[in-house]
């Protein structure tokens, strides 16, 4: 399932993209990964004011920048600890 990011609700679509995953068989840790991967652009949306939906090309490449270029928040207490990057997803064959 995935919530949203502001008011913990149920996300339909989202949960629906996943339940078909596992409609059509896919592994656990696909489900678990794409989950992952769709939470992270749906709470980026919401915290641009963007409608998932409807996000012209542009929109899209600057999530994309976004996902390469800020940095994760530390996972040391307090502040000072390495800066973090996300995993570039490896290509589908």
């Amino acid at each position: 399932m995935i919530v949203g990011t502001d008011d913990y609700a149920l996300h339909h679509e989202g949960s629906l993209f996943l339940a078909g995953l596992r409609d059509a068989g896919r592994a656990y840790n696909t489900e678990r990964t794409y989950a992952g991967r769709a939470a992270l652009y749906l709470s980026y949306c919401t915290f641009h004011r963007l409608e998932w939906a409807q996000i012209t090309v542009w929109q899209l490449a600057r999530f994309l920048h976004w996902l390469v270029e800020e940095p994760l928040p530390s996972r040391a207490r307090g502040e000072g600890g390495p800066e973090r990057f996300r995993d570039t997803p490896a290509p589908h064959p």
